[in-house]
């Protein structure tokens, strides 16, 4: 390792920032001005707000705050005037504004910062037995997020860019899966898709596999950085390998980590998790939030919790229909029995389903 890098790691680990396993560069809150989009380099601490760094000047900046006692300065009264005013203005105009999930009867139990119209700047976690439309379903929330414009960073661990791309253009655009797929490419259906994408908000995904929860946590910030207000993880068990326990651990961490990232932000981050081995395996009862893999601090750490039923699903034809059941909501109420969910598996749309269409749901 070159001094250089030497300097960087030992003042990244200083200031409590996360490394980029891939990149090296550390990510984290700026000493300065509390930004959470401040970065460690080779040469500079670097931040969008404050005048760059040098690592020397940065530490030596670094160090003085660190000795200087806790001032009560950091206390906030709720009581007081100065909070009382600027809650008032912030509860009249917020600003950050909601984002519509799509599915109307989910945007309406979001409150709070939710208002009921969407999700807010809230941890979510949508649970589901594998192959049974928690992607598929994500990959609509995020479609419903870029057509109000906003740009979506992707934590993609389960799938390739590709495969991930040419799901998203079909729930995107409407198109076929099955035109835009390799060995049955349609260079006309495409040539219609790419033009339906022309003025898309970015959505980001990181070039290799991100393989724990250091590099995870980086690439959220980065994807913060670049403009990002919407965040999916897919899915938590794979933030690491290893042993169950291990796995447990690094879920655990992913979650916890989020939530931090989520509070700072302001972003909206949905999750998307299996459940334990007594939920996946029990087709009597529908899943609860206790079946979470992962344990209590998933759900403890959401404000939602969402989860596919497996033990009411059924398909007819090229149509799927699902229950999405509300497990937990820390700004609103539950929804008994859950909210019905129809996939249109030749383009992957999900949509909530209608009250006319009720017996297909069983």
């Amino acid at each position: 390792m070159s001094e250089q890098a030497a300097e960087r790691d030992e003042l990244g680990a200083e200031l409590g920032f996360i490394q980029d396993a891939v990149t090296k560069i550390w990510w984290g809150s700026c000493p300065s001005c509390g930004g959470t989009s401040a970065s460690v380099g080779l040469t500079a601490l670097s931040c969008r707000t404050c005048r760059p760094l040098s690592l020397e000047r940065a530490r030596e900046e670094f160090i003085a705050v660190s000795d200087e006692p806790d001032s009560p300065a950091t206390l906030v009264d709720l009581f007081g005037d100065e909070w009382l005013d600027s809650y008032a203005i912030e509860q009249a105009n917020p600003r950050v504004q909601p984002t519509s999930t799509g599915i109307d009867s989910l945007d309406k139990i979001c409150r709070d910062q939710g208002q009921g119209k969407g999700w807010g700047p809230h941890l979510i976690c949508l649970a589901g037995n594998p192959g049974l439309g928690k992607t598929t379903l994500a990959l609509s929330l995020i479609s419903a997020a870029l057509r109000q414009g906003r740009s979506v960073g992707m934590i993609n661990l389960e799938q390739t860019n590709v495969q991930l791309a040419t799901r998203l253009y079909s729930v995107y655009t409407g198109t076929k899966l099955r035109d835009i797929e390799s060995g049955e490419f349609s260079e006309l259906a495409w040539a219609d898709t790419r033009e339906q994408l022309a003025d898309v908000p970015p959505l980001f995904a990181p070039k290799g596999i991100l393989t724990s929860w250091e590099s995870i946590l980086a690439y959220a910030y980065e994807c913060h950085a670049a403009g990002c207000t919407w965040i999916c993880l897919d899915y938590l068990q794979l933030a690491t390998t290893g042993s169950d326990a291990s796995i447990h651990d690094a879920t655990v961490r992913v979650v916890t980590e989020l939530r931090r990232f989520c509070l700072e932000t302001e972003c909206t981050v949905l999750m998307l998790s299996q459940w334990n081995r007594s939920g996946s395996s029990n087709y009597d009862t529908p899943p609860v939030a206790q079946n979470l893999h992962g344990g209590m601090m998933v759900e403890a750490s959401c404000d939602l919790v969402l989860g596919l039923d497996h033990t009411r699903v059924k398909r007819v034809g090229n149509s799927g229909f699902y229950w999405l059941l509300t497990l937990k909501n820390r700004h609103g109420p539950i929804i008994d029995g859950g909210i019905p969910i129809e996939i249109d598996f030749s383009t992957l749309r999900c949509s909530e389903g209608l009250p006319s269409d009720e017996e297909n749901w069983g």
